[in-house]
């Protein structure tokens, strides 16, 4: 995959911006490329402007950037909005638990949803088998997974506000993403084996439906 074909992420002093393509790849049904910004409020307070207008003003102080959306064409409604960090006071209870961005979230930043989500499935996995068994539901055998859920939303919080402080300094930023890398790949070893499956299956374009008669 060339360079301009993969996703990219430009990041300044207390924000980045994203930029997704969904039609970097021949069996692709999506032409469109996904953008978005994310910053500090406290760094950048919000100003009294559309969306679009924003966006574009931030564009104007990175123009090797702005270059890249020189010939962009919206084709949704331009969306903005406060502080997106939110987190819930229980995410276990009664015949419930709620998962990753059900439960909390900080960042888009390093797309941590699924791994998060695949991290509190397997320490649900014993307590509910159990429950299952014996018919008892109490809130008490799920608060380690409510615990669990805590430790995940305070690493996210960390490090996103580590990468976010250390876009000023490059040097600061190259030694972050390195221990970052090998604290997220160490924890997650444990998991790479249950993808493997899914790894060695082939995607198949899907073949067109028939209209209905």
């Amino acid at each position: 995959m060339r360079p301009r074909q993969a996703e990219r992420h430009h990041l300044f002093e207390r924000g980045w911006f994203w930029v997704i393509p969904f039609n970097n790849n021949p069996l692709s049904t999506n032409p469109l490329i996904s953008v978005g910004l994310t910053i500090d409020p406290r760094r950048y307070p919000k100003p009294d402007m559309s969306a679009e207008q924003e966006f574009n003003e931030f564009l104007k102080l990175y123009p090797s950037v702005a270059e890249q959306f020189k010939d962009a064409k919206a084709v949704r409604p331009w969306v903005s909005t406060g502080r997106l960090q939110y987190s819930s006071k229980q995410t276990v209870g009664n015949r419930y638990c709620l998962m990753s961005h059900a439960s909390g979230f900080v960042d888009p930043l390093f797309s941590r949803g699924m791994f998060n989500t695949v991290e509190i499935i397997y320490a649900l996995l014993d307590p509910l088998l159990e429950a299952l068994k014996t018919d008892n539901f109490d809130d008490e055998a799920f608060i380690p997974v409510d615990q669990q859920q805590q430790r995940i939303l305070d690493y996210n919080d960390n490090l996103v506000n580590c990468s976010f402080i250390s876009w000023d300094d490059f040097d600061l930023w190259n030694a972050w993403l390195r221990v970052f890398g090998l604290g997220t790949f160490l924890a997650e070893f444990h998991l790479i084996p249950t993808t493997r499956p899914s790894l060695r299956i082939r995607s198949k374009p899907l073949k067109p439906s028939k209209p209905a008669v």
